[in-house]
């Protein structure tokens, strides 16, 4: 059994493998995703489905942030193309 605070067994359940060493490597976001697809039917107090809605959550809030972006990305691209040929 691990150190429940520190290596708790719900994310240690790989063999040679800890989720943390895995997630830190990923952004807030997907590092959540990552967390609770990891632990999914792995922790007794919450059930698989409690880890794969919050996984969804997380996601979700991702592929909002990347869209934000994009739409960013493309106004300034139009913005600045407006610029150089005269309006502003």
């Amino acid at each position: 059994m691990g150190d429940k605070v520190s290596h708790p067994d719900h994310y240690n359940w790989l063999p040679g493998i800890e989720c943390m060493d895995v997630v830190k490597h990923f952004d807030f976001l997907l590092g959540n995703v990552l967390k609770y697809c990891w632990r999914s039917g792995k922790k007794g107090s919450e059930s698989e489905l409690d880890d794969l809605k919050k996984a969804l959550y997380y996601l979700q809030e991702k592929i909002k942030l990347v869209e934000a972006e994009q739409v960013d990305t493309v106004s300034n691209s139009a913005l600045s193309m407006l610029g150089r040929i005269g309006y502003s």
